[in-house]
């Protein structure tokens, strides 16, 4: 999810912490592919 210039002021942060959380998450994979505007897959597991 790659910073786009139309995006409010503040929206960056969210994104981040966003990434983060499901960064950490132990039920769900995710992918990150750079590829447009910047896609995350993410998959359950658990």
């Amino acid at each position: 999810m790659t910073e786009q210039p139309n995006w409010p002021e503040g929206h960056s942060a969210y994104v981040s912490s966003l990434v983060e959380q499901l960064e950490t998450r132990q039920d769900f994979t995710i992918t990150k592919m750079d590829w447009s505007t910047g896609v995350i897959v993410a998959v359950k597991i658990k």
